[in-house]
């Protein structure tokens, strides 16, 4: 026989959520809940500083009275105008609102301790705290407005006859034919005429420096109208006293500045990577690089150098031995040099300054002029007979972020130019990678149907990924 069901669940359920209810009501008024204690940290945080602040209200009354009485007949007519006492009144009113919202809706909410109120709290406290963060900051900040034009009014006359004598005075001087100014001139213009490329560059960078004594000497004359005035502005009369000031300054260092500017464009600097080794056993690796720099017309300085670099730039450039690392020829700033490794000298190839195309037997070839022909030598072979194919191939790759390594790969640790010039070099003494924790790459080319070549990696097989160029 089947066992008979409970007659009260089935029969009254009603009844038993009646009962389940008020046990919670029960519940509820026995054990009830309350604000959540950050919510009352945050409301306890922001009584502690109603407190301050109103006393600080009391304190701001009482210091502006003091200023404005130690100079009335200038500071009340200037009140009036920057409405001081108006904006503080406003501020204590507001002041006032946000004491009477604590007092009749806050602390209320706070001391009911009911859950139920705490989202309600949330909200009317972040209300107040910026009423009363309003409040404050005019507080603050009127007697300090106050104290600092009674400071311009003693201040400003005596710093504006030092300007004048000093900085006005010193910038005019340039323009007088002793002054510096003349001479920069024909220095800025003939390195326009050098590096016609960078012409407007110069000019705008030279008539920053002309414009200066003018600017100066229309800021002096405005601050001298306003301070002739029945209430001077003394807030725009120190506004240019500053600009002035910091004008000045800027004229200091703009004429060595141009000066420097105009050395960078007449000098030629390339990092050419001569070496590289990594100490067997240990985690130190280093390059040794040419540097060879020319500066105007004198002849170029060659000097090497070892640097500690990362293993990543280490690895970075393990193909480019013999390469330019970065190149800056001449008519560029240093932030404009070439940091992409690149065959010696194919920086120059191009450049109107340095030589010029010519045809030889139906073909366009680099041509250096006489006072660059060092360069044949200089980088290793990398500038001599560069025809115009090869020089538009290394330009192309260069546009994409490439490395070029020549038609028939002469360029980079494992090329025929580099193995000539480079063979003492303890990277090609000690086998490339061999020896190290880097295994020694070889690289077979092979040519395409079309006449491209591309590197591949016999240890791998994979296609290092560029035509006559990779990254």
């Amino acid at each position: 026989m089947a066992q008979r069901k409970s007659g009260w669940s089935m029969r009254h359920p009603l009844s038993f959520l009646v009962i389940f209810l008020v046990i919670l009501v029960g519940l509820h008024v026995l054990f009830p809940g309350g604000v959540a204690a950050d919510a009352k940290e945050r409301y306890q945080a922001f009584h502690k500083q109603l407190s301050s602040t109103v006393s600080e209200g009391e304190r701001a009354v009482e210091t502006v009275e003091d200023l404005i009485a130690d100079d009335p007949d200038f500071l009340r007519r200037y009140d009036l105008k920057e409405g001081w006492t108006r904006s503080l009144d406003e501020a204590l009113a507001k002041l006032e609102a946000v004491e009477r919202k604590d007092s009749t809706v806050l602390a209320p909410i706070v001391e009911r301790n009911d859950s139920d109120d705490e989202e309600r709290l949330v909200q009317e406290l972040r209300g107040a705290q910026e009423s009363l963060q309003s409040a404050r900051q005019a507080i603050e900040s009127i007697p300090q407005q106050i104290r600092q034009v009674a400071q311009y009014k003693k201040e400003a006359p005596k710093r504006l006859a030092e300007a004048k004598a000093g900085t006005v005075a010193k910038a005019a001087q340039l323009t007088e034919s002793s002054g510096e100014l003349p001479a920069l001139r024909v220095e800025v213009e003939g390195a326009a005429t050098k590096y016609p490329q960078k012409k407007e560059d110069l000019d705008r960078r030279l008539n920053a420096i002309v414009s200066t004594p003018a600017t100066l000497q229309s800021w002096v004359e405005e601050a001298e109208q306003e301070l002739a005035k029945d209430l001077p502005d003394y807030l725009v009369v120190v506004a240019r006293l500053r600009a002035i000031e910091e004008r000045g300054r800027a004229l200091d260092s703009a004429i060595p500045q141009l000066r420097a500017r105009l050395k960078q464009l007449d000098t030629s600097r390339d990092q050419i990577l001569a070496d590289m080794e990594v100490a067997r056993g240990a985690t130190k690796h280093r390059h040794q690089y040419r540097i060879v720099e020319q500066i105007g017309e004198a002849d170029p300085v060659e000097r090497t150098e070892w640097k500690d670099v990362s293993e990543s730039s280490f690895n970075k450039h393990r193909n480019h031995l013999g390469m330019t690392l970065s190149s800056k020829p001449k008519g560029l700033y240093d932030e404009e040099a070439q940091e992409l490794a690149t065959p010696p000298g194919y920086t120059y190839v191009g450049n109107p300054h340095y030589g010029r195309w010519e045809r030889r037997g139906g073909q366009s070839f680099w041509a250096f002029y006489g006072q660059y022909a060092f360069m044949r030598s200089m980088f290793g072979g990398g500038s001599r007979n560069i025809s115009r194919s090869d020089w538009d191939s290394y330009d192309s790759n260069r546009r994409q972020g490439k490395t070029y390594y020549g038609r028939n790969l002469e360029y980079g640790s494992e090329g025929s130019i580099t193995k000539a010039k480079y063979g003492s070099s303890k990277y090609v003494k000690s086998g490339g990678y061999k020896g190290s924790q880097y295994q020694k790459q070889t690289y077979r080319s092979t040519r395409s149907s079309g006449g491209s070549t591309t590197r591949r990696r016999s240890s791998s097989g994979r296609s290092s990924g560029f035509s006559r160029g990779g990254k």
